[in-house]
């Protein structure tokens, strides 16, 4: 199982205070495929990505939770596959399961998720 400094609820309070439409990607242990969560302000989208021929379409979620509780893309749960997730990365360069870069994510953008 993955071990890393950032639960469930931590990342839905990171992506509810953003400003803007953050772009977090996803990858599993065991799983080559990459995923995409993009947080809107009027809910969120769920999305395998990568070459053609590996992507999916959006799949829309009223909410974060929605999504988190949801049966999506590749059999993926969320809320039973969370310590399945390798890692989290926001916006192309932030490593959000590496404290530093959390750390760094979280003070660049004003953040505070206690």
């Amino acid at each position: 199982m993955a071990r890393h400094p950032l639960d469930y609820a931590a990342f839905a309070k990171i992506a509810e205070k953003t400003d803007w439409e953050p772009e977090f990607s996803l990858s599993f242990l065991g799983n080559n495929s990459k995923y995409m969560i993009i947080v809107l302000k009027q809910g969120v989208t769920f999305q395998r990505y990568g070459q053609p021929e590996e992507q999916t379409g959006e799949t829309w979620y009223e909410s974060l939770d929605a999504l988190y509780d949801a049966d999506t893309i590749d059999d993926i749960c969320l809320r039973r596959d969370w310590e399945r997730i390798e890692s989290i990365v926001a916006d192309f360069r932030y490593e959000l399961f590496e404290e530093e870069d959390l750390a760094s994510f979280l003070k660049d953008h004003g953040i505070t998720i206690e």
